[in-house]
């Protein structure tokens, strides 16, 4: 059982194990006794290294036995919990001297290559998880162990990841295109999924994904031409070309049954209030958005006129759009801005700025809306009104 030492005991003891060169011994004490990383490597300006080298293969072999043993927990707080390791270095000595990031970097990397060993992906996760744990260990050094072996980048492993939060979006996403060559793409979806569990990393994730492509629109002749091109090539373009088209699929059905849930509501209490004009017009207007004529011009409406609307295809006039957008307006289809936030305010800024309902010869328009949450909502509100990203997300 552990004994608590005085500094003057410990520091004494410290020296004897180097003077004798007992690097089993100081390997016991740093895994028995309260003592820092720092304080294991105090002496490493005299000290040889591979007084070191054996230390930690004492550790590696301390957390190995007791891995075999279902002890890892153990193997958390003896070893892990104690690490520094704020740069993933595999380098031991640099200019000469002891790096102590090198030493912590290799049993990292090999405690989590003996787990994979095994395919014990319970393991690697759960020694993610003690990693994220210890403030001394920066998480972008998860990235860098696991970017180094594209073998631990397991969908499983990448979705503990994803709902621990341990990693940006950027570098959730560079681990899913590290395995793009061999990644199922029942995989992939399922990480997409697990990621949109978050609506907020969801929102930033699918910015990421439109970053990566080049969209141009060239006006001529009465004719509108656009271009989407994705930046990467080969498996990687592939893989980010099917997980634009899983984007679309969540966050465009996602707009579409809040703008549809909406106009159905409208329809029932105007109805419920005996007013059948109203309730007659979000009627028609309904019909037009379930049509597949709309499905077919809406991307055309929008980049000629400004929104998806065709008045000729949908049988209202403009006296009947200027009365259902003020109606829209009243009946709160965005309420009290502060109750939106993230991906929720996207959803309903994308839709007011891409129906003519939103801002249709009305003092209540989507720029003033903008005005007044710009500057706390600035990310998403400016995906939800970037033309770009609008084609990022309808053109199919």
């Amino acid at each position: 059982m552990a004994r608590d030492i005085n500094q003057v005991e410990l520091d004494h003891i410290i020296d004897q194990f180097h003077q004798h060169n007992m690097s089993f011994d100081m390997a016991m004490m740093f895994i028995t006794q309260d003592i820092s990383f720092d304080k294991l490597f105090e002496r490493f300006l005299t000290t040889p290294i591979k007084f070191y080298k054996d230390v930690f293969s004492y550790l590696y072999k301390y957390i190995t036995d007791k891995i075999d043993k279902g002890q890892l927990d153990i193997v958390f707080r003896d070893v892990i919990s104690k690490l520094d390791c704020y740069v993933f270095d595999k380098k031991i000595q640099v200019g000469g001297c002891v790096n102590k990031y090198g030493f912590s970097s290799l049993i990292i990397e090999k405690t989590l290559q003996y787990l994979l060993n095994d395919n014990d992906l319970n393991g690697i996760n759960s020694f993610i998880d003690m990693m994220s744990i210890n403030p001394n260990i920066d998480n972008k050094v998860i990235f860098d162990v696991l970017s180094n072996n594209k073998d631990l980048c397991h969908q499983y492993v990448i979705s503990n990841i994803i709902s621990g939060e341990y990693l940006s979006i950027e570098d959730i996403f560079r681990l899913i295109l590290i395995r793009s060559e061999d990644l199922p793409l029942d995989d992939v979806r399922i990480l997409i999924r697990e990621i949109f569990f978050n609506k907020s990393m969801m929102l930033t994730f699918a910015a990421h994904v439109f970053s990566f492509y080049n969209i141009t629109v060239d006006y001529r002749d009465n004719k509108c031409k656009v271009n989407l091109e994705c930046k990467l090539k080969g498996t990687e373009k592939e893989l980010i070309d099917n997980i634009r088209q899983i984007i679309i699929e969540v966050v465009w059905i996602d707009a579409e049954l809040d703008y549809y849930d909406f106009l159905e509501d409208a329809k029932i209490k105007h109805r419920e209030c005996k007013n059948m004009y109203m309730s007659g017009l979000y009627n028609t207007y309904i019909n037009w958005f379930r049509s597949q004529e709309r499905e077919d011009e809406s991307i055309a409406n929008f980049l000629f006129n400004g929104y998806e609307e065709n008045l000729d295809m949908m049988q209202l006039d403009q006296e009947n759009m200027k009365e259902l957008s003020i109606d829209t307006m009243n009946l709160l289809y965005i309420t009290d801005i502060s109750i939106y936030e993230g991906y929720e305010l996207f959803i309903k800024m994308f839709n007011l700025n891409r129906f003519l309902l939103g801002h249709y010869n009305n003092t209540f328009t989507v720029e003033r809306h903008l005005s007044s949450i710009i500057e706390d909502e600035g990310f998403a509100v400016r995906l939800a009104i970037d033309t770009n990203f609008y084609i990022f997300l309808c053109l199919r």
